[in-house]
């Protein structure tokens, strides 16, 4: 599945390249339903939802749960695009990261 996996991920369009849209993009190309992933994986099926249209979080458990099932590491599922997208607050942390440690380096 590894080479279907990234021939899977080449397809998808920019806006498809999430979590969310590569699990359900798995899925279907699998051909399996929201209630048969659900029982596969012991999520709750509005929660695989939510997930797919990238309306809750991908955990790491649901990560490894997914991945599991669809046959895929829970990385790709996690990263697809391979690199993480980090959210604003992530990005400010680091960046005060970067002044406390340039302060830390002048002392």
């Amino acid at each position: 599945m590894n080479n279907d996996f990234s021939k899977l991920i080449q397809k998808l369009k920019k806006h498809e390249l999430s979590s969310g849209g590569v699990i359900r993009a798995i899925r279907h190309n699998w051909d399996f339903t929201l209630d048969e992933l659900s029982t596969l994986t012991g999520i709750p099926k509005a929660t695989i939802s939510r997930l797919e249209n990238n309306k809750q979080d991908l955990t790491k458990k649901y990560a490894e749960r997914l991945a599991a099932a669809l046959g895929v590491n829970p990385i790709g599922l996690m990263y697809p695009s391979g690199k993480p997208v980090y959210s604003k607050e992530i990005k400010e942390i680091e960046k005060l990261r970067a002044k406390l440690l340039k302060i830390k380096l002048a002392s």
